[in-house]
């Protein structure tokens, strides 16, 4: 058999070995991975599972606390409702101005 033919087995097989290992350690890291995901998946189902009771708590905090919203609303309401305006100063203190200031109905104390 010529040298060329040698060297051409030689460099296939040597190419075949190359590809081998190579594919053997991306299988071997696959393998790493496919096995932290199995415990990433039995983490998520396990929370899953200690979050369930929560949607019907929430639900239950939810109607409790539109009690609470709706006597707010009444509040805030009649915060915002017309005040009757101030008494008229008496003469002995007109020149007197006033301390504390008018009631401003938009005042933005309550955001929506």
């Amino acid at each position: 058999m010529p040298a060329a033919g040698v060297v051409t087995i030689i460099g296939a097989l040597l190419t075949v070995v190359v590809l081998a290992a190579y594919l053997i350690r991306v299988a071997l890291i696959l393998g790493r991975v496919n096995g932290k995901l199995g415990a990433v998946l039995v983490g998520v189902e396990s929370a899953g599972q200690k979050t369930q009771p929560v949607g019907s708590i929430v639900r239950e905090i939810n109607a409790d606390l539109t009690g609470v919203d709706k006597a707010l609303q009444g509040v805030l309401t009649k915060e915002r409702a017309p005040k009757a305006p101030p008494s008229p100063p008496s003469s002995s203190s007109s020149s007197a101005p006033s301390s504390a200031p008018a009631p401003s109905s938009s005042s933005g104390r309550y955001l929506r």
